[in-house]
């Protein structure tokens, strides 16, 4: 589940802010080519993890079951996010929609009697 914060509609997303000042301070921040090296760390990582798991599980068959369920489970893992991020995505536009008619009815002088400004 997500967090409320996360599902909120007025929490501004990625693509509504400056996204070029992110990955500057991405790029000075890493030195030339750690990306990849933390990439290929976090390969190796993972596959003596899967090793540990399959060498504490005995029997031929046992190890290709466990085996499948690690590949799977890599490969397949991200999908149970999907969903929820195409939701996200859903409201986001419903809020670019909004935002876009409540900027026409502005230019519009619909706001105009009212003492406050809403946007």
């Amino acid at each position: 589940m997500r967090c409320s914060d996360e599902i909120d509609i007025t929490t501004p997303r990625w693509y509504e802010t400056r996204l070029i000042s992110a990955i500057f301070s991405n790029i000075q921040s890493l030195k030339p080519g750690e990306h990849r090296e933390r990439f290929d760390r976090g390969a190796k990582e993972t596959e003596a993890a899967a090793q540990h798991i399959l060498q504490a599980e005995e029997g031929r068959l046992k190890s290709q079951m466990i085996s499948r369920l690690i590949k799977v489970y890599r490969n397949l893992g991200g999908l149970r996010e999907h969903h929820k991020f195409l939701l996200i995505s859903a409201i986001g536009e419903c809020k670019q929609a909004i935002l876009g008619e409540v900027q026409n009815w502005w230019r519009q002088g619909y706001w105009s009697r009212y003492k406050t400004a809403i946007i």
